[in-house]
């Protein structure tokens, strides 16, 4: 029997062999990529220190496109004193922003942008590596969403080989003024303002504390609290005479709008123009907070959130508090509505909400460039985050004043009659 050379024996095997191995793999079913073994565990709730709330309260997420292109230092709030960052550089490009963090410890080896149970799931090209830099720190870089933004993040710890949970937050406050397309809440008078009501400020600023006192109206909304009419007195905000949909509408006078005699002159003070357009809200009439966003313009101009919600006849509509004073009016669904301001002060409107969770078109009129401008906007109103009217920041600092001409008076009245006493 004659023998075949080996090269013919090779071709002859190799189609064998290749088509057995093709049978064998799909009997396995079809390849898929897993987790990272190596990186796949996760600390438990007993596992950890106890965490701090990051932020404050009144806090709104600012984006990329609210800061001016550069290198700025920024202050990075921490939920875990193990996770120290020693400092931080953020860059903003084109409306894109990075931190380049460092930490004075190199407990950790990597970075997950999410929570440890997603980064335990992840691929390992997920992951960002922690490396020492050339000034001997242990940093990393990452993606940064928004400033003045709660944001979780897993560090895997190198001596653990677990994951823990951060929640981080850009401070925009420790930026320079001149770095922001706008105008940043006074968040010391907003504190002052919730402890002068009896809120603890420091357990607003977790998430679900924050939450169950959104929750807890009943006793808020509604009641006059002692408050004072208008921002700055009742003499500030007034109606029109115009009979018209598009007439200035009134101002909020701190009562019930279900509590207000038809009968009395300042019930006509404290009730938005009518609106069919106005979206329902499963809410008792009255007056609460809700949050919003607002996006378009040139992002130079802004409004307070919280803002006022007030509820009538089951209909939603909002007060607007702007950071500017040259808004003259604004048109919501093809209807105008006058500034309520006379006094100079920022301008405010009263507004219908016609729709929640999604953006509310609107153009608001200004006249800061001399010829009057109109701008369109757009108001998203956030239904799960109606709360007490206190938590908005006007009420609450108001309220500051009315405490603090009340202790003045009555130290004033105590002084008094310890005098006529001594006299006796």
């Amino acid at each position: 029997m004659k023998k075949l050379p080996l090269k013919n024996n090779l071709r002859r095997v190799l189609p064998v062999l290749f088509l057995a191995l093709m049978t064998a793999a799909a009997s396995f079913g079809p390849i898929s990529v897993s987790a990272d073994q190596e990186h796949s565990d996760v600390a438990g709730s007993g596992e950890t220190v106890s965490t701090r709330p990051v932020g404050r309260y009144g806090m709104t997420p600012i984006r990329g496109s609210d800061v001016n292109d550069g290198t700025y230092d920024i202050d990075v709030d921490v939920s875990s004193q193990f996770f120290r960052i020693d400092s931080c550089k953020l860059t903003v490009n084109d409306g894109k922003m990075t931190a380049a963090i460092q930490l004075d410890t190199f407990s950790y080896s990597l970075i997950y942008n999410g929570t440890g149970k997603e980064a335990a799931k992840a691929d390992a090209s997920d992951y960002i590596e922690i490396t020492e830099d050339k000034e001997g720190y242990a940093s990393f870089t990452i993606p940064v969403d928004a400033l003045d933004k709660q944001i979780s993040i897993a560090s895997f710890s190198t001596r653990k080989n677990k994951w823990y949970d951060r929640t981080i937050l850009f401070d925009a406050t420790s930026l320079p003024a001149s770095s922001l397309h706008v105008t940043l809440p006074d968040f010391d008078a907003i504190e002052d303002g919730l402890k002068a009501i009896g809120y603890d400020t420091d357990k607003l600023d977790a998430a679900s504390d924050l939450a169950k006192a959104k929750r807890d109206t009943s006793e808020t909304a509604g009641s006059s609290s002692g408050d004072v009419s208008g921002t700055a007195g009742s003499s500030s905000e007034s109606t029109s005479t115009d009979k018209k949909p598009s007439a200035d509408v009134p101002a909020d006078t701190g009562e019930s709008l279900s509590s207000v005699s038809a009968s009395s002159a300042a019930s006509q003070l404290d009730a938005p123009a009518e609106s069919g357009n106005a979206v329902s809200v499963d809410r008792k009439d009255g007056e609460y907070s809700i949050e919003v966003n607002m996006t378009g313009g040139s992002g130079r101009a802004s409004v307070t959130s919280p803002t006022l919600l007030i509820i009538r006849n089951g209909k939603a509509y909002a007060k607007l508090y702007w950071s500017s004073t040259y808004y003259d009016y604004m048109i919501v669904d093809g209807v105008k509505y006058q500034n309520n301001t006379r006094d100079g002060g920022t301008s405010t409107f009263i507004i219908p909400i016609t729709s929640m969770d999604a953006p509310v078109p609107v153009i608001a009129d200004t006249t800061a460039m001399g010829d009057p401008v109109e701008i369109s906007y757009q108001l998203t109103f956030y239904a799960d985050t109606i709360g007490s009217r206190n938590l908005v920041p006007q009420i609450a600092t108001r309220r500051v004043l009315i405490v603090a001409l009340f202790i003045i008076l009555a130290g004033a009245v105590l002084s008094f009659l310890t005098r006529k006493t001594r006299y006796r």
